[in-house]
């Protein structure tokens, strides 16, 4: 399981360095092109322009997220039924999120999805819209395990998008919410700052290295 992990990871690097370096390759090669055509300016002003409008960009995607929802989650039972845990999401964000829910169960060691038939048993999910500020039930827990060898997904839609999702994890006692970061918006900085961390990320492998052999 881990090995086929591994194997997608590392693909998916590949593909991004390649793509990255692409990008980077065209638009240094245009500088290139334009400085013997005698445009040098020309291109190096259409260059800032470029930045500035990725920038922009970056910007207005920075804003509307800072507006989606963000949650927290917490597991509580009732007296009159000690042996059912609920599952209770809060939008701490400034939007409304839509139809928050229960949509699959996944396994810790590669996120693999378990059978819905087998884990509807234990789990039953509502689909509540929770807005902001407010708390709402989105899952009947009836077996305790659940939570402590599994991962929950939890699928929701937002006024702008129509399926998000995040990963709920139980560790020491506390649920952790789980969500993949999203790339900014730009083709050419997200190039830029990726080889920028590559680079920076096979130098500090090297001095670790340099230093285990100095142990």
């Amino acid at each position: 399981m881990y090995d086929q992990q591994r194997r997608f990871m590392r693909r998916r690097f590949y593909f991004r360095l390649l793509t990255s370096l692409v990008v980077v390759s065209v638009f240094g090669l245009l500088i290139i092109y334009s400085f013997i055509a005698g445009k040098f300016f020309e291109s190096l002003l259409i260059l800032i322009m470029w930045i500035q409008m990725e920038l922009s960009w970056r910007q207005i995607e920075i804003y509307k997220r800072s507006l989606e929802p963000r949650f927290t989650a917490t597991l509580h039972s009732t007296e009159r039924l000690p042996s059912i845990q609920y599952l209770e999401v809060s939008n701490m964000g400034k939007s409304v999120a839509y139809r928050v829910g229960v949509c699959r169960i996944l396994t810790r060691e590669g996120y693999e999805p378990l059978d819905p038939v087998v884990w509807r048993e234990y789990v039953k999910s509502y689909y509540v819209d929770i807005p902001p500020g407010d708390s709402k039930k989105i899952a009947e827990i009836r077996n305790a395990s659940v939570l402590d060898r599994y991962v929950v997904e939890v699928c929701y839609d937002t006024a702008e998008e129509p399926f998000k999702l995040f990963h709920i994890l139980k560790f020491n006692e506390s649920l952790l919410i789980l969500q993949a970061p999203e790339d900014l918006p730009g083709p050419l900085l997200n190039s830029i700052i990726f080889l920028r961390n590559t680079l920076r990320g096979l130098w500090l492998k090297y001095e670790l290295r340099k230093y285990e052999k100095h142990l």
